[in-house]
Order: C-alpha cells, then sequence, then structure tokens
C-alpha cells in the first residue's frame, strides 16, 4: 500500500513542474523545484527532521473542497489533506479509507466497510457518519470537483449508515463510472462543516482539517507559498518525506 502515497506526492510536483511550463505566459519562472535536503538532515533546532521536498509556485487557491483552483495542482494540494474512500494505482482502484468494497446484484447499491482507528488531523475519529454527511452535503452545495454528478444532477439516491464502520450507498440509476466518482470523492468531516452556510468563503484553520498523510501548516497567497508537514497519526502508510516545503527566500 506504499505506491499510493509515494505516487501521489510525485504526481503533485511533476504537475506543478509541468503546469508552469504550460502557463509560462503569466507564471513564467513561478513553479520550480530545488534538489530536497538527504534524508536524516538536521532541521534548525537540531532535530533530525527526515527528507524535505521545498518548492516554490504559484498559488492555487486555499487547499479545501471550495476554494482551491479547479487546475491540476489545486486539486493535488487539497488531495494531502483530504483523503477518500479509494484511491487508484496503476493498476485501477484500490481500497483506502474503505478497508473493502462490494456492490449489489442490481449494480445500484455499493457497500463500504471502513478502516477502523482512522482519525482526523484534530484527534476527532472518523466514522460513516462524515462518508454520509460529505455526500448529502455536497449534493446541495456543490465543490470545485463535482465528483458526485452526472451531467449537473447528483446521483445518490441515499445513504444508510450501518455501523460507525460501514456504509450503504445507492445510486438512481446504474452506470460504470459510478464507482470512481463515489469512491475518489474527497471527505470532509462532519464536526467541522456541519454548520458552515457558506463552504466558499469558509478558509480558516478547521476547513484543512482532514485525515489525509499531510497537514497545511502555512499558506502565503501572496507567494503562493505553501507547507504541508507529515500528520504523525495518519492512518495509512508511513510517509516518505516529512514536509513539503517553500524554498527558503
Amino acid at each position: 500500500m506504499k505506491r499510493p502515497l509515494s505516487f501521489l506526492i510525485a504526481l503533485l510536483i511533476g504537475l506543478v513542474t509541468l503546469s508552469a511550463c504550460q502557463n509560462s505566459g503569466d507564471q513564467k519562472g513561478d513553479s520550480q523545484f530545488t534538489p530536497p535536503p538527504q534524508a536524516g538532515s538536521q532541521s534548525e533546532g537540531g532535530a533530525e527532521e527526515g527528507l524535505t521536498i521545498r518548492l516554490a509556485g504559484s498559488d492555487w487557491g486555499y487547499p479545501q473542497p471550495y476554494t482551491h483552483d479547479p487546475r491540476g495542482p489545486g486539486s493535488y494540494n487539497m488531495f494531502l489533506i483530504f483523503d477518500s474512500l479509494l484511491e487508484k494505482d496503476e493498476k485501477g482502484l484500490i481500497p483506502w479509507l474503505a478497508s473493502q468494497y462490494s456492490i449489489s446484484p442490481d449494480g445500484k447499491t455499493y457497500n463500504f466497510k471502513l478502516q477502523e482507528g482512522v482519525k482526523w488531523h484534530d484527534g476527532e475519529p472518523f466514522t460513516a457518519n462524515d462518508v454520509k454527511f460529505t455526500f448529502e452535503y455536497f449534493a446541495k452545495r456543490k465543490p470545485v470537483r463535482n465528483d458526485l454528478f452526472v451531467k449537473g444532477k447528483p446521483f445518490i439516491e441515499s445513504v444508510e449508515v450501518v455501523s460507525d464502520h460501514e456504509l450503504n450507498v445507492t445510486v438512481k440509476e446504474i452506470n460504470a463510472t459510478l464507482l470512481e466518482k463515489i469512491g475518489t470523492c474527497r471527505i470532509i468531516p462532519d464536526h467541522v462543516w456541519k454548520d458552515v452556510e457558506n463552504p466558499g468563503e469558509f478558509t480558516d484553520a478547521k476547513s484543512v482539517i482532514g485525515t489525509g498523510p499531510y497537514t497545511l501548516a502555512e499558506y502565503v497567497k501572496e507567494q503562493g507559498a505553501y507547507k504541508y508537514v507529515a500528520f504523525p497519526d495518519f492512518w495509512g502508510p508511513k510517509q516518505r518525506v516529512k514536509a513539503i516545503a517553500p524554498v527558503p527566500v
């Protein structure tokens, strides 16, 4: 299960670099990477911090589902913070926050069994209720990535919470693409978002609480600078870099 995380980091770097090349007319020189220090290098405080990826780039928006830029790096910044039920590797969809899944014989109900012991970045437990909340919230308020919509309309009929770690998602019509749409939708915490009426204006620290491998430590819009640090209680494979940080000025 190590490949998806390393692939995500590599893809983030690649997309930022590629975008800088493709958009050189208005972002010339903005996105570039310097070689990271060797693993085991010492931080300013003398503690061993491990490998750090350092980058300079453009502003891709605040990395929550309603405020990130729709272009590649904007989405992948958010992916470092927010997990999904399934991920993709070179062979296709694989379990992620969902430890396993199945599809009913009629093709309309998807059952997901969730990983246990997963924590949000604020220490609260992740449960099936968070998934139900996310799907219902996104159906009412479209995020930047409209994963739960087909032809402009939400396709989920209902979400049934079976237990803290299991749920059923029933769709309105059979469609072979829906498993990926449901599975790769980024999940947000009920306890943070339940009272948020204007998600496009929600940009305080709570809005970037996820279950993902990294937390947002710093964001400077004017410089397009993001700093992410590894979440120590991440439920999944150990992060290969301790920080993704801006190039020192």
